[in-house]
């Protein structure tokens, strides 16, 4: 888990610098570059609209194009800065105070053009008429006249001074004054009045004109849109500079990250050889409970074919016994004894072989009551047993052969603990644990414990002794065999539960099981029930012992049932092939390994594949799920034969509805 914190962590990291690199780099660079060229291509054009507007005012430039190509160049540069300001989600008022400045240079063009174009034209028919050969050779002085006021028109188109302009109203007055009023010099010198009239009005508005171009307040608005993009150009750097400074943050971050990551995988490659060290050594002492696990199988079949008799003739007989008789009381003690005597063949192979355990609403008063006035007898006189008050809802859902089997190896462990005489004290208690909470050997989930405790005021151990006390084969007594403790680990890990050890050299020791509650309705509604009767269906069952055979037969005929029994495997698949729909059911009990069991399961179900098949066996730790439904088995039943298991077996292959 914290190696997937680590790697998230590295990855968000990852994302982080990635951003910050993004955020890092200055996207903003060509854009500022577009409004820089913006910039300068506004002040080349304005500087050829005011060089071209002086070159016309001076007739040097008669095609007015150039003042077009300037006045777009200014609009196209203006029109780039408004959109990169309303990108940048900049104030607006500075380019719209150049735009209206730049319209109003356009307006002043616009009247400078008109006001131009009839300004040449008259000093063109001044200039022409002034040196016309008429005047000369008709009237001297006539012509001395034309010239004198074509020289003061041609002045004041340089010079529109009020004295110049003044003197040129005197030489018009004049010319007027020698004009004729008849002749054919009549039309040349009107004219030439009427254009030095038109002239002495329009060369100072020209010149107005073009004093209103070339001093157009175009400066400042250029100059506050300049500092405003500038403003923001600096802001844009700043922040990118505090993002690269993030940058290098986060990659000290990461390189610190990756190097602790690289240090856990060090340490967990470490564990791994170690951990790897001590499961060879765990190999190599489970090939020692594979003996154990052998000898145990071996021990099972052995009793189970006794026990199986006595079940059998005891339930048989009970049946016909009238309840609360002494002969009847009798035989009740005799198949709980048999029965408790399977429990304890069970729990031979608890330790040495896995098997399904039968769990069942427990209550731990009654259960700790008999394990009790087991061990007074079979303690050591010198050693004093306390047992504290249980509360009777504390119930526990377990197989109470094992829960039992709990008990007496932690008593018998701390009886051999306190030599010499001392006290060994049970008690139980009901605890919520809220939060997941660990333990000396294993951790606890949140919710409702029952916890069993046991302690003593013996020699105690350290902690080396207490990091193997539940392995298996570890004992500190030379008669010790290392398997009392380690089959208690075993059952309380099975039933979801975990073990906390307390103890110190001359301090006594205490040994906790926490297991996990069950509720007293779910005691309640596991009363006992009548087993379920059949209504004569007939049932094929195949037995190698001819006694149990028999037996079997007369469980089934109680039950309600029609049995037709077998002693050989080719008899039963025989009869099953002659009339598979003869028989509603098949038991299969061979006493041989559970291969052969199995095999002839099988080939029964071959022969009759709509008919359920239900097989005994002594142990299930061997047989795979997978298995059973090539098998075709619908029920596993434990062998010998009990009649209640046997009977709901029964009833929910034939009759599923009951």
């Amino acid at each position: 888990m914290r190696l997937l914190s680590s790697a998230l962590a590295v990855l968000l990291l990852l994302g982080l610098l990635t951003w910050l690199l993004l955020r890092g780099i200055d996207t903003n660079a060509p854009a500022h570059a577009v409004t820089l060229k913006a910039f300068d291509d506004f002040a080349l054009a304005e500087a050829s609209l005011h060089r071209d507007v002086l070159q016309a005012r001076a007739g040097l430039l008669r095609n007015y194009d150039h003042l077009v190509a300037a006045e777009e160049a200014m609009n196209n540069a203006v029109t780039r800065l408004r959109s990169h300001t309303q990108m940048q989600g900049l104030d607006a008022g500075p380019i719209e105070r150049l735009s209206a400045t730049v319209a109003d240079q356009q307006n002043a063009t616009e009247q400078f053009k008109s006001v131009n174009a009839l300004l040449q034209n008259s000093l063109s028919y001044v200039g022409m008429l002034s040196t016309s050969s008429a005047f000369s050779a008709r009237d001297a002085q006539l012509a001395a006249a034309a010239g004198a006021l074509a020289a003061a028109v041609l002045y004041v188109s340089r010079d529109p001074s009020p004295d110049a302009v003044k003197a040129l109203q005197e030489r018009i007055d004049r010319f007027a004054a020698q004009a004729p009023d008849t002749g054919p010099d009549t039309e040349a010198a009107q004219a030439l009045l009427s254009h030095a009239r038109l002239l002495r009005q329009i060369i100072p508005a020209a010149d107005e004109t073009l004093r209103k171009i070339v001093a157009a307040p175009s400066a400042q608005p250029l100059e506050d849109v300049r500092a405003l993009l500038s403003a923001h150009r600096t802001e844009v750097e700043a922040t990118a500079q505090q993002f690269r400074l993030l940058l290098y943050v986060a990659s000290l971050l990461l390189l610190g990250l990756l190097t602790y990551v690289g240090l856990q995988l060090r340490g967990r490659a470490i564990a791994f050889e170690t951990e790897r060290a001590r499961l060879m050594t765990r190999i190599e002492r489970s090939r020692r409970m594979q003996t154990v696990g052998s000898l145990a199988s071996g021990i099972a079949h052995n009793f189970n074919n006794i026990i199986s008799a006595i079940l059998g003739y005891s339930e048989m007989l009970e049946a016909r016994l009238a309840r609360g008789v002494g002969p009847a009381k009798h035989l009740d003690e005799i198949r709980q004894a048999a029965e408790r005597g399977r429990d304890l063949v069970d729990n031979i192979l608890t330790f040495g072989r896995r098997r399904d355990a039968h769990a069942r609403p427990v209550q731990v008063r009654a259960l700790l009551a008999e394990s009790a006035s087991l061990l007074r007898a079979s303690l050591p006189g010198d050693v004093e047993l306390i047992v504290g008050d249980v509360a009777v809802d504390a119930v526990v859902s377990g197989e109470p052969a094992q829960l039992q089997q709990i008990i007496l190896n932690l008593c018998f462990n701390a009886a051999q603990a306190v030599q010499g005489g001392g006290r060994v004290s049970v008690t139980v208690e009901r605890c919520e644990v809220g939060a997941a909470r660990p333990t000396s050997h294993g951790e606890l989930a949140p919710g409702r414990y029952v916890c069993l405790a046991v302690g003593d005021n013996g020699r105690g151990f350290d902690e080396r002794v207490a990091r193997r006390l539940f392995e298996p084969f570890f004992t500190t007594r030379l008669a010790g065999t290392g398997l009392g403790l380690a089959t208690v680990r075993e059952i309380v890990h099975d039933h979801d539960g975990a073990m906390h050890v307390e103890s110190r050299p001359g301090h006594g020791s205490r040994f906790e099981a926490w297991l996990p509650a069950a509720t007293a309705e779910a005691m309640a509604e596991d009363g006992p029930r009548p087993p379920p009767l059949g209504s004569g269906e007939t049932v094929l069952v195949v037995q190698s012992d001819i006694d149990r055979l028999a037996l079997d037969e007369e469980m089934l005929a109680a039950l309600g049932y029609e049995p037709v029994g077998f002693e050989h495997a080719t008899d039963a698949i025989a009869a099953c092939r002659a009339a598979p729909d003869r028989f509603d059911a098949i038991v299969v009990s061979h006493a041989s390994h559970g291969a052969a069991g199995l095999e002839l399961a099988h080939a029964l179900h071959r022969v009759a594949p709509r008919r359920p098949v239900l097989l005994a066996t002594a142990s299930t730790i061997d047989v795979r799920t997978n298995v059973l439904a090539e098998a075709g088995i619908s029920e596993l039943l434990s062998r010998p034969l009990v009649s209640t298991e046997l009977a709901a077996a029964l009833a929910r292959c034939v009759r599923p509805g009951v």
